[in-house]
């Protein structure tokens, strides 16, 4: 049998997206989700030491046991989430763009979302925030986790109780929000918009203005390329007067 792999920066969190998501089968209940353990520049660092990069391969030997019994030939797509994280120390623009120029193909070496500034992004929601022009310090430490725990909705703080309800929001605002950091208008995109575009626009309309990012979650523009921006749509049960 062909699975998908998910595979996460981080732990806790990233496993309470996934398992939703299949329980609303919203993926593939055959889905594996594995952990890197480290954020995308050391992510870049050992991608780039490798001449023969086989991404797998390096996951494996990372963390066999959460890969234990399957192989490469056990996973027709490979899709990674990581945060922008532009703060860290490592961190420079130029590793962003080489990542996203390499990993741009989910049945070969793996596919790159990223979520900006981090994964919390996603629940970044609340009546109180115009989310068109929500942006937060890129290149500065600011406690992003905490600073979501305040603002966001009280609805959307615990991700293990999120039903179809709050991903019909949650995938509105983000495919709008994409759609306005790339085409300047907040609305249901058209087409789609693949990762290195999206990172250019943060760069040209927010990063190199103000040292600033457009909040933006990578999970609901993976589900909108996966199943198609009419598919995706269908499947969350969304009507046009949504949109």
């Amino acid at each position: 049998m062909s699975r998908i792999l998910f595979v996460f920066e981080g732990g806790r969190a990233e496993n309470q997206i996934g398992e939703r998501l299949k329980a609303l089968n919203l993926i593939e209940q055959s889905t594996i989700f594995t952990v890197y353990g480290e954020n995308i520049y050391t992510f870049y660092r050992q991608c780039s030491e490798d001449e023969f990069l086989d991404t797998f391969f390096l996951l494996k030997n990372r963390h066999p046991n959460q890969l234990e019994g399957f192989g490469r030939n056990d996973f027709s797509e490979l899709y990674f989430f990581f945060d922008y994280d532009g703060h860290d120390r490592m961190a420079t623009d130029e590793q962003i763009v080489e990542m996203l120029e390499f990993f741009r193909n989910e049945t070969e070496e793996g596919k790159l979302y990223i979520s900006y500034p981090m994964l919390e992004a996603i629940k970044h929601l609340a009546d109180e925030i115009d989310f068109k022009e929500l942006v937060v310090a890129a290149r500065t430490k600011i406690n992003y986790k905490n600073l979501v725990g305040n603002e966001a909705s009280p609805r959307f703080q615990n991700l293990t109780n999120w039903e179809l309800s709050h991903w019909r929001e949650v995938a509105v605002a983000h495919l709008r929000k994409m759609n306005y950091v790339v085409h300047r208008n907040f609305s249901w995109p058209q087409t789609r918009v693949d990762q290195l575009t999206i990172f250019e626009s943060q760069q040209n309309n927010y990063l190199n203005r103000a040292e600033v990012v457009a909040v933006l979650s990578g999970y609901p523009l993976m589900l909108a390329d996966y199943y198609g921006l009419s598919g995706f749509k269908e499947k969350l049960g969304l009507s046009d007067e949504a949109l």
